[in-house]
């Protein structure tokens, strides 16, 4: 399966070559008549990594701007993990046995005073100096052997079955941590921060970023700002010519994962048979001033 993107915006075609829907929207866009300038995709084109700072201690003040680059940058979806008890080599972090307290605007941990309330020494336990063990309980790696070029149809279309479940699962199981973890976006541009708490850096470049002097307006996450989708147009007919401008209206559209496993012979789910427009005849050109 060919996957390309467009060098001027950030659009996403997943075929064996790039569609005509003149929808371009970047630089210079009036000289092309609107039209893509397709190249050769990558992983990140299809599932967007979303980088956070790395916190060492969730419960410590916000980071400012003039401490950012102390902070290391990790995707999203590991930070999450690690917050929520994953423990990864070179990314430690502190975790609580026991409850802290707020004295005056300071955090003063248990393991700070003498004994608890209940007459018996607190701990602290620094965790993430563990090596990180792969678990899969969840994945089936029986296709991790075989060479790309020596898949037949039935191997590709299990292979882009397990990847359909999987992406499903991962949303599925990261919107219940999100649940109990916050994370937030920021309201103007898509950056995203994962703890108790918004970062204080001045980074954020969004229109008329200058008003609020850089700072990010920070609000609730979803599924999709921590996991974007980036939709595609839907081939009906893999090999068949490319998707025309003038045929835009009849093309449905799906996230790239989902059109790309289903071009690769996976099922096409349930909540995205309406959105790919399976019941709509494509005409061709020739036919199409003859539609009602």
């Amino acid at each position: 399966m060919m996957e390309s993107f467009c060098r001027f915006c950030l659009a996403v075609h997943v075929g064996p070559v790039g569609h005509h829907v003149a929808n371009c929207i970047g630089p210079h866009n009036g000289t092309r008549h609107g039209r893509h300038d397709w190249v050769n995709g990558e992983i990140e084109d299809i599932l967007p990594r979303m980088e956070v700072f790395h916190l060492y201690d969730r419960l410590e003040k916000p980071i400012v701007h003039e401490e950012r680059f102390k902070f290391p940058r990790i995707p999203a979806i590991v930070e999450l993990c690690i917050q929520a008890g994953v423990n990864v080599a070179g990314y430690p972090t502190k975790r609580r046995q026991r409850p802290v307290k707020l004295i005056n605007n300071k955090l003063i941990e248990y393991d700070d005073l003498d004994e608890d309330d209940s007459g018996h020494a607190c701990k602290l336990r620094i965790s993430g100096t563990d090596e990180f063990e792969e678990r899969n309980l969840l994945m089936d790696n029986s296709f991790e052997d075989i060479e790309a070029s020596s898949y037949d149809k039935e191997i590709l279309a299990a292979l882009a079955e397990k990847t359909m479940q999987a992406w499903f699962l991962l949303r599925s199981r990261v919107e219940k941590l999100m649940s109990r973890y916050m994370v937030y976006v920021c309201g103007y541009c898509p950056q995203v921060h994962v703890g108790p708490k918004g970062t204080k850096t001045s980074d954020c470049r969004a229109y008329k970023h200058y008003l609020r002097s850089g700072h990010h307006g920070w609000q609730e996450a979803s599924i999709d700002d921590l996991i974007p989708l980036k939709y595609v147009w839907h081939l009906q007919d893999y090999n068949g010519p490319p998707l025309s401008n003038e045929l835009k209206v009849f093309y449905g559209a799906a996230p790239a994962i989902v059109e790309l496993c289903a071009q690769a012979g996976a099922p096409i789910p349930e909540e995205y048979k309406a959105m790919m427009r399976l019941d709509v005849v494509v005409p061709t050109l020739s036919e199409f001033h003859m539609v009602v």
